[in-house]
Parts: C-alpha cells; structure tokens; sequence
C-alpha cells in the first residue's frame, strides 16, 4: 500500500506598521515602488535592521499553531534570481525558525501537522 503525503507552503502577511527589515511603510495603497530605501533594494554596505513588531508577531503565530518556539532564531540570505526583485536575493529563515513541530486541531476535521513557521522578506 502507498502512503501519500500532501505538503503546503502557506503566507501569511502580518499587519505590520513597517517592513520585516527597514522603516519603510508596510502599505500597498500607494503607487507601486513608492516606499523603498537602499535596505530594500538591496545596495552594497546597506545593513537591515529587524522589526520587533514583526517577530513579536511571528512568535504569536507560532504560538496559535501549538509550535515549539525556538529560543535563537537565524537568518538566511538565500540567493537567486527573482524577476520582480532587483537585489536578487531573500532573507528567511531555513535552519533556525521561529517554531517548529506544531500540531493544529479542529473538531471534525484531520490533524494538521506544522513542520515549521518562518519569517521571511
């Protein structure tokens, strides 16, 4: 007998003020572009700094999933090509994310099991 197992990647934005590594607005009402900086895009010597808003967030979510929250969290820079970003690479969390083995339950319906909850650009 074969045993299936189905995996989903699911994003969530968290309502944030600011981005997850710059004090740009977190807002999509405007023109499109219009709230970056040189941490956004990337430029040579440019540092981001981390939102606590967002990580608060993150553990909060981590939280509702019933997810072991680790204590150190690391950051990744994984680098390829994205065609709708110019500074080609991503920074998430891959290693060391904010919770892992979490465990969803709803009355009448199938365990949902979490391998992992990252935040990522």
């Amino acid at each position: 007998m074969i045993e299936s197992f189905i995996g989903l990647e699911i994003h969530i934005q968290l309502l944030t003020k600011t981005k997850v590594f710059c004090n740009c607005k977190n807002e999509f009402s405007h023109i499109p572009n219009s709230h970056v900086c040189p941490v956004c895009m990337g430029y040579p010597g440019v540092l981001p700094v981390l939102n606590e808003e967002a990580v608060r967030k993150a553990y909060i979510v981590c939280r509702a999933m019933n997810c072991h929250l680790n204590e150190k969290a690391v950051f990744d820079r994984k680098n390829y090509f994205y065609p709708d970003m110019p500074k080609n690479y991503q920074i998430s969390q891959f290693n060391s994310p904010f919770g892992v083995k979490g465990l969803i339950e709803m009355d009448g319906m199938p365990r949902v099991r979490i391998h992992d909850a990252h935040l990522r650009t």
